[in-house]
């Protein structure tokens, strides 16, 4: 795999060279492979339109190991607070703050958000790639890419990978 044969720059490089490197990385998705460590501040959201009056109460974010521990979260995001309203042409990025900064070593990580909505006309319309078939359950190990894990009442405070069910609908996240 090419993370595997991946080196740090700063590894590579002669003593006393000049870097800059941005403190926070910006493009890793659904499920992040971490090359190096990471500070996480914010997920982020490509959000076409907006409608409404915003999510209702128990709706979260987080990431979550591949055991399935919860390593960090949003936190409440009812109404606009968070996931502001998008009334543009073409929408926008919306980053919302994680509650504390994340420091991620090298590994695989789940994304998970729950959006509670109790009307459809509430919901943030998102960037999704959506199919007929669902995901593979697995690629090439256990981390299940996309899915779903049907029957929460609330924001879990751990997931189990093994209930990931697969789902044709894969959204757009990142982190910043």
């Amino acid at each position: 795999m090419l993370v595997d044969d991946t080196e740090l720059l700063l590894d590579v490089l002669p003593a006393g060279s000049m870097t800059v490197v941005p403190e926070r990385v910006r493009t890793r998705a659904a499920d992040l492979v971490a090359t190096s460590q990471e500070f996480l501040q914010a997920f982020v959201w490509h959000v076409l339109g907006y409608e409404g009056t915003g999510l209702d109460a128990g709706s979260n974010a987080g990431i979550f190991t591949t055991a399935g521990a919860k390593l960090g979260e949003v936190g409440d995001m009812t109404d606009t607070s968070k996931m502001i309203d998008v009334h543009n042409s073409g929408g926008q990025t919306v980053a919302v703050n994680l509650s504390t900064t994340l420091t991620l070593n090298p590994g695989i990580y789940y994304v998970a958000f729950r959006f509670v909505i109790g009307a459809a006309s509430n919901a943030p319309i998102m960037m999704c790639a959506d199919s007929s078939n669902a995901a593979p359950v697995t690629t090439l190990n256990s981390v299940k890419p996309f899915g779903v894990i049907s029957g929460l009442s609330s924001w879990p405070g751990s997931i189990t990978p093994s209930a990931i069910e697969t789902d044709p609908i894969k959204y757009w996240a990142a982190f910043a």
